[in-house]
C-alpha cells in the first residue's frame, strides 16, 4: 500500500491526525535543523499507540483528505 502524499503540510497533518482520533496539538514555532531558517511547525500527537502505527494511521487519512485529482 502507497501511503506517501506530496505537499503536506503541517496543518493538514494536524487535521488528520485529529481526524484519526488522536490528541493532537500544532507547534508553529518548531525547525528543523537541516532549514533553521524556516518556520515550518510540527505536529505532537500524544498516544501510547507505536510511532509507526500513528504515522500509518495519519497518512491513511491524508490519502482520504487528498482531492482525487491530486492523487
Amino acid at each position: 500500500m502507497h501511503l506517501a502524499v506530496k505537499g503536506v503540510t503541517a496543518e493538514a497533518v494536524l487535521k488528520a491526525a485529529k481526524a484519526a482520533g488522536y490528541e493532537a496539538e500544532f507547534d508553529p514555532n518548531a525547525k528543523h535543523p537541516a532549514h533553521w531558517f524556516d518556520s515550518s511547525g510540527r505536529v505532537l500527537v500524544r498516544t501510547s499507540q507505536r510511532k509507526t502505527e500513528v504515522l500509518r494511521r495519519v497518512a491513511l487519512e491524508l490519502k482520504r483528505m487528498q482531492p482525487q485529482a491530486a492523487r
